[in-house]
């Protein structure tokens, strides 16, 4: 019997995923890219999604802080020091995006009504999602600093998994 790619990788909301019948192992996956960098998480027994971003210090913040943060993560970013915004986006950012796709959503489902961790002080991951409040205890965020200039989130189910690098 021969695969071919459509049998092999089924797109679900735009997220590819390996069909039941090849995957015993019930093995799922997410990639992400940018700039001059990719990264590729797998799981097993559980949902995955993975980001990434360069940051690039060009942004418009005012206009991107008040389409993709929530009403509460919004006054906490204006509240820090302007040298600490940079950083602060990238990382809300790439918490959102990893969310999203672990979920297997991607941006159809809006960005400001996921709120993440804003300030360092707090733990990283949701603390809010709008009309689903049981979500935030479903799922376990990391941030990844993968390279200087860098931001990078990986989030998946449950609470009882390791990160490794490989």
């Amino acid at each position: 019997y021969t695969l071919s790619l459509h049998d092999a990788l089924p797109i679900s909301h735009g997220k590819p995923f390996l069909s039941p019948a090849i995957n015993p192992l019930q093995l799922s996956f997410n990639v992400t890219h940018s700039h001059t960098l990719a990264l590729y998480g797998v799981a097993r027994n559980r949902a995955i999604g993975i980001d990434v971003e360069h940051e690039r210090p060009e942004i418009d913040y005012t206009g991107m802080v008040s389409r993709i943060f929530s009403k509460e993560e919004a006054p906490l970013f204006w509240s820090l020091p302007k040298a600490q915004h940079q950083t602060t986006f990238f990382s809300c950012w790439t918490q959102k995006e990893a969310y999203l796709k672990a979920r297997g959503e991607g941006l159809i489902f809006p960005l400001n009504h996921v709120s993440v961790r804003v300030s360092p002080e707090q733990p990283p991951g949701i603390f809010h999602i709008q009309d689903a409040p049981e979500e935030s205890s479903r799922w376990t965020f990391r941030e990844l600093f993968p390279q200087q200039g860098y931001a990078g989130a990986i989030v998946a189910s449950g609470q009882d998994w390791d990160l490794r690098f490989l």
